[in-house]
């Protein structure tokens, strides 16, 4: 059962939905074909040596590697968090729904409320 604490926080989470919905998609449509390490660093004129040190990597290597690994998507939220300190910038992580969350909840819910495998007690 939800509790009234619960909605409340379905209804703040929901109010804000549309915006952060917005943000999501303008990032979505702007995401760099290089992606957002390789373009901020070298929209700051920074080379692969000096962003290597700054990370605090032993290899300029290890940059090319962070690069490929963020175009591919298998790279790790903690090594994103130091990029963007490297690049003195702010890391931001999201996990935006399509829908309202109570929409969501609803209609999750319908269907096993309907279920034959309900007890009635």
């Amino acid at each position: 059962m939800t509790t009234p604490v619960k909605l409340l926080a379905l209804e703040q989470f929901d109010k804000s939905l549309p915006e952060i919905q917005q943000a999501a998609g303008s990032l979505r449509d702007h995401l760099p074909r290089e992606g957002w390490v390789r373009s901020i660093r070298k929209s700051l004129g920074m080379s692969m040596r000096a962003f290597s040190r700054r990370i605090g990597f032993k290899e300029p290597a290890s940059v090319k590697e962070l690069e490929s690994n963020e175009r591919a998507g298998t790279i790790t939220l903690q090594t994103l968090r130091r990029a963007a300190e490297a690049l003195d910038a702010d890391f931001v992580y999201a996990i935006v729904p399509r829908k309202g969350l109570r929409e969501t909840v609803k209609s999750r819910a319908s269907p096993i409320l309907r279920s034959p495998d309900r007890s009635t007690s």
